[in-house]
């Protein structure tokens, strides 16, 4: 019995003289009391900080992600143009001008177009596209025909836009004669936006 007093008075004595301090100098618990508000604030400080670091590192995942599947989806598509009908090439270039925000897209006749192979507007301007799906380079006769198609629709602009290349006469005369030349390079900028559309790839 003894030795439990023994304990129960230590314990007011450890417990009193904080409390003793304090009724003497009663601006001991305002610091002890900032002390604590200061070190609620600073955990506060700190958990919020690492709340938006995550959501950075997290957009920047999602636009690394996004940017390689567009790739993949690029080289997806290219590979299954080159693998088209002429036909079917015209028929995709309606879909892909939809995506690159044309209107009123459509397809010529088949036999008889003036060297056009689909019609399209944007920003208030006529466009006639002449689609060449090809292997090799494409020379002079496009170019020729994308000219009198722009004049027989009375177009604004002439695209020739293929999955190949323009030979280096085909580029002058294109120059010389204001027809714009689509070739892989420009067709694969036209595809990212197609793919973002088509997959729903949300871009940050």
């Amino acid at each position: 019995m003894r030795k439990k007093d023994d304990l129960w008075m230590g314990f007011l004595v450890i417990a009193g003289i904080p409390l003793l301090l304090i009724l003497e100098y009663p601006f001991v618990l305002l610091i002890i009391l900032m002390a604590i508000a200061l070190i609620i604030v600073l955990a506060l400080l700190i958990k919020n900080s690492e709340g938006p670091r995550r959501l950075k590192k997290a957009n920047k995942l999602s636009a690394a992600t996004s940017k390689s599947e567009i790739k993949i989806g690029v080289y997806n598509q290219l590979e299954f143009i080159d693998a088209m009908k002429g036909s079917e090439f015209e028929t995709f270039v309606v879909e892909l001008l939809k995506c690159n925000g044309f209107s009123n897209v459509s397809q010529t006749k088949l036999s008889g177009d003036f060297g056009v192979d689909v019609i399209g507007f944007k920003d208030n301007k006529k466009y006639v596209f002449q689609c060449k799906r090809f292997k090799g380079k494409l020379g002079l006769k496009p170019i020729q025909e994308a000219y009198a198609g722009k004049r027989h629709y009375r177009a604004d602009e002439a695209v020739v836009v293929t999955n190949s290349e323009f030979t280096k006469a085909a580029m002058e005369l294109a120059s010389d004669t204001d027809i714009i030349c689509c070739d892989r390079n420009q067709l694969t900028k036209l595809l990212e936006n197609y793919v973002i559309l088509k997959n729903n790839i949300n871009m940050k």
